[in-house]
């Protein structure tokens, strides 16, 4: 908790790296023109199982009614029916309401944004707005990720197979920018403008959950402190008593 506590305070004095960030060094990927598809021509038909991948350096965006999602480099998807997508590998953005499936868990939105990348040990998810929920395989109940925060499942727990699931984190913003640079879509003069805002929010965002996470960090301490001070206040009712029955017994022997 402490170390936790620590990175919060040190990322929300960290707002002028976003400012100073070269926004010009950041390259956006070129559309892909030849979305791989399998079957082939299978996403604006009526397959039911459509796998997509992209390749290197390339982006792939598709909108639907209630969302757009978009692919990054040599990322991969499956989609069956119309609204159920499985990741599969690489990083997609998504806009709007809707579900990601994975082996280790299940990302839902409503009404938000979060961007996801993946290897074959676990999920990384950022929230960037509305609601985001990841519901880690074997788990009966979700977990939010507050936006401007990351969090990750991954691996199963060998007790009972549910998967692991992370500490919500704030958002490493550089790399955030770089990687929001390669899906961006407009002009750099819009990007600029959009950067500004998010880094804006974010800063405050993190300042605010350094805040909490002090407070819960001071509560946690105090009852550390209180349960090591009943603890030793019962060993010291304990020898005190111990000592009185011990003399209660010299005192016997003296009169036996």
């Amino acid at each position: 908790m402490r170390a936790l506590v620590v990175l919060f305070v040190l990322l929300s004095g960290g707002f002028s790296a976003a400012e100073s960030y070269d926004l010009e060094a950041i390259v956006s990927y070129p559309i892909e023109k030849e979305i791989k598809e399998y079957p082939a021509d299978c996403l604006f038909s009526k397959a039911q199982e459509c796998v997509l991948s992209t390749n290197f350096h390339r982006k792939f965006h598709f909108n639907e009614k209630n969302f757009k999602l978009s692919l990054g480099s040599e990322s991969s998807l499956l989609r069956k029916g119309a609204t159920e997508f499985h990741f599969l590998k690489g990083e997609l953005w998504f806009k709007g309401s809707g579900s990601i499936y994975t082996e280790f868990g299940e990302i839902h939105v409503q009404d938000g944004e979060f961007y996801a990348k993946r290897d074959k040990k676990q999920v990384s998810v950022r929230a960037l707005g509305g609601k985001v929920l990841l519901k880690a395989r074997g788990e009966s109940q979700s977990l939010f990720v507050p936006n401007y925060t990351e969090n990750w499942m991954g691996g199963f727990r060998v007790k009972d197979g549910v998967a692991k699931t992370g500490i919500p984190q704030p958002i490493l913003i550089r790399d955030h920018i770089r990687k929001w640079g390669q899906f961006y879509s407009g002009t750099r003069v819009e990007f600029k403008s959009e950067v500004e805002i998010f880094s804006r929010k974010w800063a405050e965002r993190v300042h605010k959950l350094s805040k909490e996470y002090k407070s819960m960090s001071t509560r946690r301490v105090a009852n550390v402190t209180n349960k090591r001070k009943r603890k030793k206040q019962a060993k010291e009712k304990r020898l005190k008593e111990d000592q009185v029955f011990r003399d209660m017994l010299r005192q016997r022997a003296l009169y036996e």
